[in-house]
């Protein structure tokens, strides 16, 4: 693709057989499932062009290894690598590194991306939304900072092998002044963790938010 501005939505919903695709700069934005269950791709990379990448963008690409993002990138919306079951690596040589201009992760952004294994995201970042890393089996480490205001609902449930958060003791959890609101089952189900530091600024816990 050499002279587009932007990718329509479901513009390559369901090409199974696509297993690559060269997007040119200039594009600023790819619309709601313009890649859904594009099942051939193993790698994507996003031109810097890009501002703004719709819901389900990449959902369901079940071999999709590695993404690179843009630095201009606002937001990781709604589902947009929801079900990447492989998806390890995110601007990062096997693991997610979002970018610094991100302020929020929308519902299931990383929602059952189980081949994840740590996740650093960026100063700035306001919201962690509902389910937006649920299901990342295989997350061990994350950074959480102290930019975040909320913690959506079931964020990180299921991470069941999720050891270190903010911490580099492992089984213990750090959440940093000025977290205000964590949402109800945000670490449920998180067995490994023994250590729940929460900071003085929270003023609304959920219900079932680290039970299990």
């Amino acid at each position: 693709i050499t002279d587009a501005t932007g990718i329509s939505a479901n513009a390559f919903y369901g090409c199974t057989m696509l297993t690559s695709i060269t997007l040119n700069e200039g594009i600023t934005v790819i619309y709601d499932r313009a890649f859904y269950n594009c099942d051939g791709l193993t790698e994507m990379i996003i031109p810097e062009s890009v501002t703004s990448i719709g819901t389900y963008a990449f959902a369901s690409s079940v071999n999709l290894a590695k993404m690179t993002l843009p630095n201009g990138l606002s937001a990781i919306s709604s589902y947009t690598f929801q079900n990447c079951t492989v998806l390890a690596s995110v601007n990062g040589n096997g693991e997610v590194n979002i970018g610094a201009n991100v302020t929020s992760i929308g519902t299931s952004a990383f929602g059952g991306c189980s081949s994840i294994s740590k996740a650093m995201l960026p100063n700035g970042l306001a919201e962690i939304g509902t389910s937006a890393f649920s299901g990342a089996t295989s997350l061990t480490q994350i950074n959480v900072p102290a930019s975040v205001t909320s913690i959506g609902s079931s964020a990180f449930s299921g991470c069941a092998n999720l050891v270190r958060v903010n911490s580099d003791t492992e089984g213990k959890v750090i959440l940093q002044e000025g977290l205000t609101s964590i949402g109800g089952s945000a670490f449920r189900n998180l067995d490994k963790i023994t250590e729940v530091v929460v900071p003085n600024s929270v003023t609304s816990i959920g219900g079932g938010a680290f039970m299990g």
